[in-house]
């Protein structure tokens, strides 16, 4: 507990990023796999990864708020 007045505040999952505090959602097994004799980076690779990759969460998302820096203008060429 961070402070008497967050007693009531647990298992929850914060970021932050600049200015912003973030309560993200919990997170929650979707796919489970399993292999006996255990993994090395190449079982993962090639079994668990492929499985796996139809479940992935889409990242693709717009910029964060309150990031309101632009990106600089692309150089033109010289004519």
């Amino acid at each position: 507990m961070v402070a008497p007045a967050a007693a009531h505040v647990s298992g929850q999952i914060f970021g932050a990023s600049g200015e912003n505090i973030i309560l993200y959602s919990q997170p929650r097994p979707v796919e489970t796999v399993t292999k006996e004799e255990g993994w090395t980076v190449q079982t993962i690779l090639d079994e668990a990864v492929p499985k796996m990759a139809p479940k992935f969460f889409d990242l693709n998302r717009g910029p964060l708020p309150g990031n309101n820096q632009q990106q600089p203008a692309a150089a033109k060429p010289a004519s």
